[in-house]
């Protein structure tokens, strides 16, 4: 149901699939989804315990990190978290 949706928003995503720890035959699953259009933006993994990772590899120095600063702030305001400002500035 997830992929689906994801690919109507114009997302790519895949399953991926390796053993887990152990060894018992534990699999572990995720969807690993890119947006083919802006690969650059890097890689959400959603794992099959609801974890989600977002993989993004920058580089910090200053143009990285306000690009890394502006695609977290951008992520997690669009899910409704809202910005607290520092009280000392």
């Amino acid at each position: 149901m997830l992929a689906g949706r994801l690919e109507a928003r114009g997302l790519e995503p895949r399953l991926v699939t390796y053993p887990g720890e152990g060894g018992d035959g534990e699999r572990v699953e995720e969807i690993v989804i890119v947006n083919p259009a802006a690969p650059e933006r890097g890689e959400v993994r959603v794992g099959d315990d609801g974890s989600v990772v977002w993989e993004y590899f920058g580089s910090l120095d200053k143009p990285g990190v306000n690009s890394i600063l502006d695609e977290v702030t951008n992520a997690l305001r669009a899910t409704g978290v809202r910005l607290v400002r520092d009280r000392r500035s």
